[in-house]
């Protein structure tokens, strides 16, 4: 909202944090953060940590247990809506992110302290940790496609992953790159039994493309071909405006692979590309699949090597608040006039 971008923007917005647990019609709500003097709600929240990585989304809260509140609970495998928020001139303003669930409880006991620690860890985590459970071999004349291997394979419909509960996906606006509907993989991809977990699966499809994928707050598996170039941002920092930072660190590592190469098996097909930036140093690497053609062995190439500049981006900026609408693989600029005004471009992999 408008009050919620003037808040961030004022430098003196106060932060706050609501986690909702939930099973059934059981429901618990912490609160953290900023709390306004006439207020007497509890507000339990002393400490808590939260990280959002395309592979990995966890929560640990440190909460106060002074009045054994949560001794007689047992909140694992409770869902949790984590929110943050500012203290806005609208009042209490919160922006929901990924649910994740309640994996562990922790009671502490020291002297003058009673905590209760919950740790809870996202969908993507579980599928990481949901192995093959049977083996799936396709005929070389398969005509799945990436995208319909990822749809099966979340549906746990098929591709040896049929004893696990669904996962909506959901496939946001732009997120046809090309490949990952045309691109088919027949007997390339091969499952054996606890050989490869799902999220593994998902993740080998998309190393093909440009797709990227993320966790929404909506509770689905998000599939993007997400922005690198341009001026189309998410957001934009700097060192005063709607969203200020604090610090940044910036380094340009080479890209490697910064020269790939794409053939099929019979060897007949084939075409390459190399990163713009590429130094004296070759990092040169070659990859094998059954392309259709030299156009699609090309679009592959260029896909690898997006996927390799990517991963090659390494930076950070420390906010003096949480931007509450940050999402991973969202394309930012970050201008520091402490530099003169030098200006820096990125996708967001990690928030903390």
């Amino acid at each position: 909202s408008a009050t919620l971008e003037a808040a961030q923007a004022s430098g003196s917005a106060k932060g706050i944090v609501k986690l909702v647990l939930t099973s059934g019609t059981a429901s618990v709500t912490c609160l953290g953060g900023w709390k306004p003097d006439a207020s007497t709600t509890e507000y339990r929240i002393m400490s808590l940590s939260h990280t959002e990585q395309p592979f990995n989304y966890n929560i640990v809260a440190i909460l106060n247990n002074h009045d054994n509140y949560f001794t007689s609970l047992d909140l694992k495998g409770y869902a949790g809506a984590l929110s943050w928020g500012i203290n806005t001139n609208a009042g209490e303003e919160f922006s929901a992110c990924a649910p994740q669930k309640c994996v562990d409880m922790q009671l502490i006991s020291s002297p003058g302290s009673l905590l209760a620690v919950l740790s809870l860890q996202g969908k993507i985590n579980t599928l990481a940790s949901e192995p093959a459970s049977e083996e799936y071999t396709p005929a070389s004349t398969a005509l799945d496609t990436l995208k319909g291997v990822i749809i099966g394979t979340l549906a746990a419909t098929a591709y040896g992953f049929p004893v696990y509960d669904a996962v909506t996906p959901t496939w946001d606006t732009g997120w046809d790159d090309g490949l990952i509907n045309t691109l088919v993989p027949a007997d390339t991809w091969r499952v054996t039994e606890k050989g490869v977990s799902r999220l593994g699966a998902i993740g080998w499809c998309c190393n093909w493309t440009k797709e990227v994928f993320r966790w929404g707050n909506d509770d689905t598996m998000h599939f993007l071909n997400p922005t690198v170039a341009g001026t189309a941002y998410s957001y934009v920092y700097a060192i005063s405006g709607n969203h200020p930072f604090l610090a940044k660190t910036y380094s340009q590592p080479i890209v490697r692979p910064n020269q790939v190469a794409v053939r099929n098996y019979e060897n007949t097909v084939s075409a390459g590309t190399t990163d713009a930036s590429t130094s004296a140093i070759l990092y040169w690497d070659i990859f094998v699949f059954p392309v259709a053609s030299t156009a699609q062995a090309a679009t592959t190439a260029t896909a690898i090597l997006q996927r390799a500049q990517l991963d090659s981006q390494n930076g950070s900026i420390t906010l003096p608040i949480m931007n509450v609408g940050q999402e991973v693989w969202d394309y930012i600029s970050v201008t520091d006039a402490r530099e003169g005004g030098s200006s820096r471009t990125g996708n967001v992999q990690t928030i903390i």
